[in-house]
């Protein structure tokens, strides 16, 4: 973020300690998927961008 001029701080929950460990299980191997499956769209696949109208244009009032 910061590279990109963007200040940004984080914070990291303990989540594996309040949920149980089949829930965190299944998150963590959705979270992994949709990172694998980000990777393949931006250097394999590329997809076409998707709109869902047509362009109404910035007013710079």
């Amino acid at each position: 973020c910061r590279q990109l001029g963007v200040d940004a701080t984080g914070l990291g929950t303990p989540d594996w300690g309040k949920f149980r460990n089949d829930s965190m299980r299944r998150y963590s191997i959705r979270e992994l998927l949709a990172v694998l499956k980000a990777l393949l769209e931006v250097h394999i696949t590329r997809p076409r961008p998707t709109f869902l109208g047509p362009f109404e244009g910035i007013s710079s009032r």
